[in-house]
């Protein structure tokens, strides 16, 4: 029974040392920044460093989920994500396979790829539609009106494809990774400032003397014995 008793007291103290030194961090971090809030983010580094993660879309689908920004109800920060190289695009094709992104047409007019634009403002530098065999190469408004963008990565299809709004299924979203705060250490003071400061302390707290009294300038009567 003590045998017992001692295996328990040994698991119990190697639990709470787990739980009290383990470092362990549910934020992701890169080079001094992270990402935050309640998502599970994925963070990487291209112009700057961003968090990614990939939400479901809510039960109402239309274009506003995309042009409304619908990411940013989940997360201020953070928008339908835009793509400006090719290596951010592999990035994502790899982490999250399928998603809509932040690439559409503004919901009036016809068809028009002319009018494409990126929900969070960025200019639209880089595209990635795919030109596969199998298909015409896209953007190709099959549907009446495909407004938004796809990404897709799966034996068949690579690359972006125009959608209809009402298969909007998940949105990848993107935001600006935050960055660490660093605790400052404090200042410490110069050498020679620190030496006067010393020396000082130490003549105002030496003993003052008083000047002597004239009648104590006189040597004191001497006492001759024989």
């Amino acid at each position: 029974m003590m045998h017992l008793v001692k295996e328990f007291e040994l698991l119990a103290i190697c639990c709470i040392f787990f739980v009290k030194f383990s470092t362990v961090s549910a934020n992701p971090t890169l080079e001094g920044f992270e990402c935050t809030g309640e998502k599970k983010w994925k963070i990487a580094k291209f112009d700057k460093i961003y968090c990614y993660t990939r939400v479901r879309a809510p039960a109402a689908k239309n274009e506003a989920v995309i042009s409304n920004n619908y990411c940013g109800q989940i997360d201020r920060a953070s928008h339908p994500a835009s793509i400006h190289s090719l290596a951010e695009n592999n990035f994502l094709e790899n982490t999250f396979i399928n998603g809509f992104i932040g690439l559409f047409q503004p919901g009036y007019g016809g068809y028009n790829p002319g009018l494409y634009r990126w929900e969070d403002g960025t200019p639209l530098n880089f595209v990635h539609w795919d030109r596969g065999f199998h298909l015409k190469p896209q953007p190709n408004n099959d549907s009446p009106i495909e407004r938004l963008t796809r990404l897709r990565k799966n034996r068949k299809f690579h690359g972006w494809h125009d959608w209809i709004a009402k298969d909007i299924d998940y949105v990848i979203c993107k935001k600006p990774a935050t960055k660490i705060p660093v605790a400052t250490p404090k200042a410490t003071e110069n050498p020679s400032t620190l030496a006067e400061t010393i020396a000082t302390t130490q003549i105002s707290e030496a003993p003052k003397t008083q000047p002597l009294k004239p009648e104590e300038l006189v040597d004191p009567p001497r006492i001759i014995t024989r």
